[in-house]
């Protein structure tokens, strides 16, 4: 998952000493969309109704994992949604905030394969498939 716009000009004003530290979120919360997401957030299309709601995962060693070799950070944990209710269409990309309702995005990405999701679905991240990295 690159890095957002927001993100990045978070970090960015941080090493050029043009901001204090930066205050990150406890958890972050694992969205959908059914569109296609542009580097600044635009473009989130999320599911409507059907009982979705953005996954939390909490920005600790427990919930995330920092590769040794690489400068990534990925799930430690296996990452579910709540199981739709309603056919929530088909995701083609997911992203990373820090709002489980609207809030900042700090990560996304393009599925590989997109997702149908119909009612009694349960979408779940494997431990590791949700990987960010800083690019």
């Amino acid at each position: 998952m690159p890095i957002s716009t927001f993100a990045g000009v978070k970090i960015l004003n941080y090493v050029l000493g043009l901001t204090p530290a930066i205050a990150p979120p406890a958890t972050y919360y694992v969205g959908l969309s059914t569109t296609a997401i542009a580097a600044d957030g635009t473009g989130i299309t999320e599911p409507a109704g059907g009982d979705y709601a953005r996954a939390a995962i909490a920005n600790d060693k427990t919930d995330l994992s920092i590769a040794s070799a690489v400068s990534s950070v990925s799930n430690a944990v296996a990452v579910s949604l709540t199981t739709s209710t309603g056919d929530w269409g088909t995701i083609t990309d997911v992203f990373i905030s820090d709002n489980s309702e609207a809030g900042n995005m700090w990560y996304y990405k393009s599925l590989t394969t997109p997702i149908p999701v119909p009612s009694g679905t349960t979408v779940t991240f494997a431990i590791g498939a949700i990987v960010a990295i800083l690019t």
